[in-house]
């Protein structure tokens, strides 16, 4: 059998599909992991959504400047000041929220070991008035 199939096209041509050897290897050099001073940027929380919101961001400010105004250099200062202060800003406000919700799962983790330890005993049972 060879290492590639293949597969009629709509224009009745005759199209070759990869190979199961190469779809592997292209997941392999998908999976690579970004990794700046021994850490790896994947697992850094709020770092990919910040980065891509204040790219876009900043995009779209200095190419909404440059149509308003039609001046390169202040555009593009528009939108790189704009990249840094909406990633930045994005991301103070989702490290703040992720650090609101892990102490609300620890304050939750350790109500449930606390219920679990009482659970059968004479504090679990509500008292009558």
């Amino acid at each position: 059998m060879t290492s590639s199939t293949t597969s009629m096209t709509r224009g009745g041509g005759i199209e070759e599909l990869p190979s199961r050897a190469s779809l592997e290897k292209d997941e392999e050099l998908l999976k690579r992991e970004l990794v700046v001073f021994g850490k790896d940027l994947g697992s850094i929380p709020c770092f990919r959504n910040s980065f891509l919101y204040g790219i876009t961001g900043g995009f779209g400010t200095g190419i909404l400047t440059f149509a308003l105004s039609s001046k390169v250099p202040t555009a593009t200062k528009v939108g790189f000041y704009s990249y840094v202060g909406i990633t930045l800003l994005y991301w103070i406000h989702c490290r703040y929220h992720y650090s609101l919700t892990k102490f609300k799962y620890t304050q939750l983790q350790y109500a449930l070991k606390e219920s679990v330890m009482k659970e059968g005993t004479a504090d679990e049972m509500p008292k009558n008035p």
